[in-house]
């Protein structure tokens, strides 16, 4: 099973997500703004580096 990353601001609360590409979620709020995104399987889409990187 894919490992999944998602980045939301805390206590947002999502009404819609649709998939914008395989395997990457947009979150939307009431009003219509992306309020969080998922990307699954993060680990097989970009490097390690770049996942340290943002850890930072």
């Amino acid at each position: 099973m894919p490992t999944p990353c998602s980045f939301a601001p805390e206590g947002a609360t999502t009404v819609e997500t649709a998939e914008i590409a395989p395997g990457i979620m947009f979150d939307y709020d009431a009003a219509g703004k992306v309020i969080g995104i998922e990307v699954l399987d993060v680990g097989s889409r970009v490097t390690q580096n770049a996942l340290s990187i943002a850890a930072e």
